[in-house]
């Protein structure tokens, strides 16, 4: 034994239960964990400090050992790391490990999150990036696909209406969906939207502009075609979409990735964002607002004026 924790102790004396249960290298692999009852690990460690020699053994260990409830997830960066099920999580004394690949093998880098949070200035606005927005517009995905310009994607059988580009970093994607529903995927990661009225009304125009393409597309296959048969951008449906904020200041630090659920259920990410020779700490949680943009602004901004469905504020 390397110590002489009671908790290490109380599961060395369990493992006599697995013996003919679990498999030779998955026992070797537990008598490594048990030595250290505290300390969070990965497929990595088990090759690094248990012996195990493939990373695909490795997984298939930590896969059996949490579903045979000896396990279980602890949290997720780049790679998966569990711990002892039993163990309460107050007893994890130790900094979880995060990974990354770098140089001839692994590096690893210790992240004391709490101080590293606390540490860091976050820039003034919160923005959003990876905004997907849809509406109904049953009729016109049997339109376009009676062109025979339009392709069906396969497996959805979704037609792809193009790629639209705003800015160097910002770019939206339309597709026609078979249930009638369109949508539109803005990608701008690396550029996010302010959440601000200009930075909102900015988002709102360049959308408007596609609608009014996709409304002409359709219009010049059969002349008929209402303006009411795509409906105006302020309500369209935001599906979901990731809102937070950068560091105020540059990162030098390994990069680090931590994706984990908030109390209140919502996806949390904290994680180093590299964009040309600037890298910074980004915070996010991603948000399903399934609002229309109109009111989902006026949530944003408080806006609102008591008129809207959505409205935060009562009428006078």
């Amino acid at each position: 034994m390397a110590t002489n924790d009671d908790d290490s102790l109380e599961h060395w004396e369990g493992l006599q239960h697995w013996q003919g249960v679990l498999s030779p290298g998955e026992m070797k692999a537990l008598r490594w964990i048990t030595l250290d009852p505290t300390r969070p690990f990965c497929s990595r460690d088990l090759m690094e400090s248990a012996g195990i020699r493939s990373k695909g053994t490795a997984r298939n260990i930590n896969y059996k050992l949490n579903k045979q409830g000896i396990i279980e997830l602890y949290c997720r960066s780049i790679y998966a790391f569990y711990k002892l099920k039993s163990v309460d999580r107050s007893k994890i004394k130790k900094s979880v490990t995060l990974s990354r690949m770098g140089g001839n093998g692994l590096r690893r880098v210790k992240i004391d999150l709490i101080p590293l949070l606390d540490s860091m200035a976050a820039e003034e606005l919160c923005r959003v990036h990876d905004v997907r927005l849809t509406f109904l517009a049953g009729q016109l995905y049997n339109l376009l696909l009676s062109t025979g310009v339009y392709k069906l994607e396969l497996g959805s059988k979704d037609i792809f209406f193009g790629s639209f580009e705003w800015s160097k970093y910002r770019s939206v994607q339309v597709f026609l969906h078979c249930n009638g529903k369109v949508s539109f995927v803005l990608d701008c990661g690396n550029c996010p939207i302010e959440a601000s009225t200009t930075g909102f009304v900015s988002m709102a125009g360049f959308l408007g502009g596609i609608r009014n393409q996709l409304l002409n597309a359709c219009r010049i296959i059969d002349g008929k075609v209402i303006e009411e048969a795509v409906p105006l951008v302020d309500v369209w449906k935001v599906v979901s979409w990731h809102y937070g904020k950068d560091s105020a200041q540059e990162f030098s630090g390994e990069g680090f990735n931590i994706t984990f659920q908030m109390w209140c259920g919502l996806l949390a990410r904290i994680y180093v964002h590299e964009q040309d020779h600037s890298r910074k700490v980004r915070f996010e949680i991603a948000q399903t607002p399934k609002e229309s943009l109109q009111e989902v602004i006026a949530k944003k901004l408080n806006l609102c004026c008591g008129r809207c469905p959505g409205c935060l504020k009562q009428s006078s």
